[in-house]
């Protein structure tokens, strides 16, 4: 078996360094860029919940207050008022149509028709 020259050693030992160098190089890439791709998911993902909710948050706010001014409507108009419950079922357009429809009538006996 022939013996290697220092010459030879060192550039086996400069090669293997830099292969693991190349290596670890590799993968602090991979895990930057999977750290980064998490905090584009992350952020993508907390702002369209946010919106969602926020949007949710709307139509119920909104469906709620309707709910509540059919109830006044009606209790003016001495009818049977509908649990809050049950109007919160309704689309706030159906709800919106409801309010309408009950402060016609209000008007109408306003006006003593």
């Amino acid at each position: 078996m022939i013996g290697k020259t220092p010459e030879e050693r060192m550039r086996e030992e400069d090669r293997r360094k830099a292969e693991m160098d190349f290596r670890s190089f590799v993968a602090d890439a991979r895990e930057d860029g999977r750290a980064e791709g998490y905090a584009e998911l992350y952020a993508e993902g907390y702002a369209e919940g946010y919106a969602e909710g926020f949007a949710e948050g709307q139509e119920r706010g909104l469906r709620q207050s309707f709910a509540e001014h059919v109830q006044s409507l009606q209790r003016l108009l001495g009818e049977t008022v509908v649990p809050k419950e049950d109007l919160m079922k309704l689309e706030s357009d159906a709800l919106k149509e409801l309010s309408g429809e009950l402060e016609k009538r209000i008007l109408l006996q306003l006006r003593g028709q």
